[in-house]
């Protein structure tokens, strides 16, 4: 049944009309009430999802932050490495092809002096020898010596290989070093290269789930406005038809 009117004596106060409106209309506020009462609710339950999702969506955004500047850093160390490593190549390779033709200079000369040792005069050879081997105090007086005259020939012949052979083998052991030190940096490289890699995948595993925060985000903006608007229109809804019943009685 709807409910009635009822009509007020000239002269009563503002608050007799008040309760008078909600003792005729007590179903009409009670909806309202329970209506308010429940969007209310419903709009701190959103709230609180909100607020959670905002702040996961805060954390991985600074977690993704982070991620990037230390590939970025990674990056630049990679980089720089590299322009490190190419310097230490062109200096190294420089300093190998030096090398090399100081060995190719060091074994023309060895065979220049067997050449020149072979028709020494005895006062040269002998001088020569103690050059090579300054404790023998050689002395050679009318081609005589403590040894053979041949034998000191092929004596110092072979004497004269001995500084070539020493240089080229430590020529060929800086060689080493440097081959090492180029290996070095390379698997340095190596290594920064794979902590970039892996930054990047965890760059991409974090950049997804700043997506899938941000999608839960405006989800949960848009769930709350729908439902909002939607309480908002049946309240509106329901008060209007029950002022419609209260004023026309249908």
């Amino acid at each position: 049944m709807a409910d009635s009117i009822t009509p007020h004596p000239a002269g009563t106060t503002f608050f007799t009309v008040v309760r008078a409106f909600l003792k005729d209309h007590e179903n009409l506020v009670l909806a309202a009430v329970a209506a308010l009462v429940i969007w209310y609710g419903i709009g701190k339950v959103e709230d609180v999802i909100a607020r959670h999702d905002a702040a996961n969506l805060q954390q991985a955004q600074a977690a993704l932050t982070a991620q990037v500047a230390a590939n970025d850093k990674t990056a630049a160390l990679v980089a720089q490495q590299k322009k490190d490593f190419d310097a230490l190549a062109a200096k190294y390779e420089a300093q190998n092809a030096a090398l090399a033709q100081a060995n190719v200079a060091l074994a023309t000369a060895l065979t220049k002096q067997q050449r020149t040792d072979a028709v020494m005069t005895d006062p040269e050879l002998a001088a020569r020898w103690n050059m090579l081997v300054p404790e023998s105090a050689v002395v050679i007086t009318n081609g005589q010596a403590t040894l053979p005259d041949a034998g000191a020939h092929a004596t110092v012949g072979e004497l004269e290989k001995v500084p070539v052979l020493t240089t080229e083998l430590a020529n060929e052991r800086t060689t080493v070093q440097n081959v090492n030190a180029l290996l070095l940096g390379s698997q340095q490289q190596v290594v920064t290269l794979t902590t970039l890699v892996d930054g990047k995948n965890l760059e991409l595993k974090k950049a997804d789930g700043v997506c899938t925060d941000k999608i839960k985000v405006e989800a949960a903006k848009a769930r709350k406005s729908k439902r909002r608007w939607l309480i908002i229109g049946y309240v509106a809804g329901f008060l209007s038809r029950q002022y419609i019943k209260t004023t026309t009685g249908f």
